[in-house]
């Protein structure tokens, strides 16, 4: 389903809100609601069995550490180290995952008795993962065994080196691996070429879950709310093992005695008895994320480690200053390459974008800003002049897969990595042309599925009348929500709008709808959604998909939609009429303005755009001409709507601008009489004839009949041969027919139905003059 004014395609389940295939949940009815089996049914829950379980949390995944590819090898080496107080050097990575991924490790090692140290690469001296450079230091410090976390499947230069010097590498990483694996001790990863583990989305923090219960021979509890932090910040699938560590991960979190936690969600209002995965989505991971974007990494991980309050809160307030420059650098770059390009000739299929003042850590954030705005691939780069390299990070598409992409290009790149969807890269800066001419004349290969709308997957349609706390309350059993377990999207079709106002900063909307059987109404919010609801006003019938929220408000609890998207079946039509005829209406861009009169065609004709065009309703083009303009703009009142809505209704325009502007009004002016006709005819029969524009005003003034319908009358006349026009002189006719019906001439049904005409376009309310458009 692609609807008007609609960023995404919708695609419905198979299983519609109708459908009667429930009958596995037929005993669960008095206990749940319809809409709620529906979506269970949709998700694969079959059975009344699996929902209980889920609901009571007793489906519990957590596969045997063992499984993993090299673990008890990698074990094995690390038990041997701590027996004999080997420097174990924990390297790990910058980001969420990484540094929750480090300090599982750490704090478990430390519980052991190992000799432990830690290093977290600063991304904008060490770049992502090992390096050849620091792993040397590191070395010569006296490190004896490595252990990499979040990180090393690609470290092939720094592992060999460290391999030359007699120190040995375990890596424990998530990434995609490529062609072939470095020569490392032990590589535990979840997607090993020579592994069967059962799940291969766990995140880096997930793999050193597992490392270290395999190591104690249990599970940490203390470190499966960290695990859960690094699973749902870098977004891996929260599907089988994943859900599990998220889930009770935040049960854990809701009693953590983690000053650094503690800080960041008192000081961000959150509830802990209400913690979800957007807790960590949205307030934990980007504040832990930020640090590192901008330098050192190390303050987020000893904001977690940390149980000295006064240190907490220092390390607290440094993050949140960095997490606030973040937010204003990433606003200033959108901005400067919004105006980049707008600058364009077109959109190109990728962007690809670079400045030596955007610092490397926060492209990847920019990137995907940019993905969510232009719908198109993009990758981002700092120029880094000092070193001779461009850093980047990219963003993709569902439908196309970026790492295959760079791996298709990668004679030109100095090292990439990353997934389907998120990549990171370095290019020496003499290649930087090349790759970039490269991936734009090799994105033909997937322009199909770049210009191709993307799709919101939605659950099913939800009447307003569905819709309460119960159901809430009942969709989040099936939480915690993330990858490849995303919080329901729900159709709500054909609701019209009671109000719709702009709010916050004036780029987010508010409405309030109620269902085509006027029965329950409901509040959706729409962020930095204001633009798309352009044109959108209450009365006019919408769709929209969104999420449901509980919103609490002093006290009180009601449901709201969160919304994604929003469409209009049909135009969008948007009332411009009045008195005058506003400025801005005529720098439409492809647009197609028709009127009614070459005169007032000829006055406007100058200040239009020059993607757009102004024709006579007489002279409509044909649809495929049609096929230019996205908007249809009604300028003045046509004398047959017949001939306009048969041309409406065979070509699409995204919205219609109805101006309907009359310099006099027949409307208001209404038909003339018997009495005005006798009038108006023993006038003529005593002058005679009227010449001239004093006569005419003459004529009006003592008639003291409104212009137009005098204008009408006479050439009622003239139809029925009363008068005659020669040499510009209107003549009265001694000799006329002897009885004609003046009420059937042509001149007075074609001035009635003009009055129709009018008082549809002119009188009307908008919705009207729409529905009469698209009826049949």
């Amino acid at each position: 389903m692609f609807l008007n004014k609609a960023h995404y395609e919708w695609v419905l389940p198979t299983l519609d809100s109708n459908s009667s295939d429930l009958s596995v949940f037929k005993e669960a009815e008095k206990k749940y609601s319809s809409a709620f089996l529906r979506l269970c049914y949709q998700r694969g829950i079959d059975s009344l069995e699996t929902l209980t379980a889920l609901e009571e949390s007793s489906q519990a995944i957590f596969h045997d550490p063992f499984e993993l590819f090299d673990m008890a090898k990698a074990i094995d080496r690390l038990q041997a180290a701590i027996a004999s107080q080997e420097a174990i050097l924990i390297y790990g990575d910058y980001d969420a995952d990484g540094i929750t991924s480090t300090l599982i490790l750490y704090e478990s090692l430390q519980a052991v008795g190992a000799n432990v140290t830690y290093y977290i690469p600063n991304r904008l001296i060490d770049g992502y993962g090992p390096n050849k450079d620091r792993y040397q230091r590191l070395i010569d410090q006296g490190c004896q065994l490595i252990l990499t976390c979040d990180n090393g499947v690609a470290g092939f230069e720094a592992i060999d080196y460290a391999n030359h010097r007699g120190v040995d590498v375990i890596v424990t990483d998530h990434h995609e691996i490529q062609d072939h694996l470095p020569n490392a001790y032990a590589i535990v990863h979840p997607r090993h070429p020579q592994g069967s583990y059962p799940f291969g989305d766990l995140s880096g923090a997930g793999v050193a879950l597992k490392v270290v219960s395999a190591l104690l021979e249990e599970i940490p509890l203390e470190s499966v709310e960290l695990a859960a932090i690094g699973t749902v910040a870098d977004l891996v699938s929260l599907t089988d093992e994943n859900r599990t560590i998220v889930k009770q991960g935040l049960q854990l979190m809701r009693q953590s005695s983690r000053l650094g936690l503690d800080l960041i969600l008192t000081n961000n209002q959150v509830d802990r008895n209400k913690l979800t995965s957007d807790t960590i989505g949205f307030i934990i991971g980007p504040r832990l994320n930020a640090i590192g974007r901008l330098g050192d990494p190390s303050p987020a991980f000893e904001l977690l480690a940390s149980f000295d309050s006064s240190e907490a809160q220092a390390l607290y307030e440094l993050i949140e200053s960095k997490n606030q420059e973040r937010q204003a650098i990433v606003k200033k770059i959108m901005t400067q390459i919004q105006t980049r390009i707008e600058s364009y000739p077109s959109l190109p299929d990728i962007i690809i974008e670079a400045d030596p003042d955007w610092p490397a850590g926060v492209v990847g954030i920019v990137a995907g800003r940019l993905l969510e705005k232009y719908h198109r691939p993009a990758l981002v780069f700092q120029e880094q002049r000092d070193q001779g390299v461009y850093k980047g990070s990219g963003r993709s598409l569902p439908r196309v897969n970026l790492f295959d992409w760079l791996s298709q290009n990668k004679g030109f790149l100095m090292q990439f990595g990353g997934h389907s969807q998120a990549a990171g890269m370095t290019i020496e800066s003499s290649q930087f042309p090349a790759f970039k001419e490269a991936m734009l004349s090799s994105s033909q290969a997937y322009q199909a599925a770049i210009l191709a709308p993307s799709q919101l997957k939605l659950d099913g349609r939800l009447a307003i009348d569905e819709i309460n706390l119960d159901l809430v309350q009942e969709i989040d059993h099936l939480g915690p929500f993330g990858m490849d377990n995303p919080q329901p999207l729900w159709l709500l079709e054909d609701v019209q709008i009671e109000r719709i106002q702009a709010i916050g900063d004036q780029t987010h909307i508010k409405l309030r709808v109620r269902g085509s059987d006027q029965g329950s109404s409901l509040e959706v919010l729409g962020f930095s959604m204001a633009d798309q609801c352009q044109g959108l006003s209450p009365g006019m019938q919408v769709s929209l998909v969104g999420q449901l929220v509980i919103n609490e408000w002093q006290g009180r609890r009601q449901v709201q939609i969160h919304m994604k998207d929003i469409g209009v079946k049909g135009s969008v039509w948007l009332d411009v009429r009045g008195k005058h005829i506003a400025s801005d209406l005529m720098k439409l861009e492809k647009s197609l303005y028709l009127y009614n009169h070459q005169t007032i065609l000829d006055l406007y004709l100058a200040d239009l755009a020059d993607s757009s065009a102004a024709l006579l309703f007489q002279d409509l083009p044909s649809q495929t001409e049609c096929d230019a303009y996205d908007n249809l703009v009604i300028m003045e009142v046509p004398e047959d709507l017949t001939l306009i809505k048969d041309f409406y209704q065979t070509n699409r325009f995204d919205q219609v601008y109805l101006g309907a502007y009359n310099q006099y009004s027949k409307y208001l002016v209404g038909l003339p009489n018997r009495q005005e006709a006798a009038q108006l005819f023993r006038y003529l029969n005593q002058v005679g004839h009227v010449s001239g524009a004093e006569q005419k005003q003459n004529m009006q003034n003592q008639l003291k009949i409104h212009p137009l319908k005098i204008n009408l009358l006479i050439h009622m006349f003239l139809e029925a041969k009363f008068v005659t026009i020669k040499d510009g002189s209107l003549m009265f006719n001694q000799t006329r027919p002897d009885k004609v019906d003046l009420w059937q001439l042509k001149a007075y049904r074609t001035y009635e139905q003009a009055m129709k005409v009018e008082a549809l376009l002119n009188y009307q309310p908008l919705e009207a003059v729409k529905k009469y458009f698209e009826g049949n």
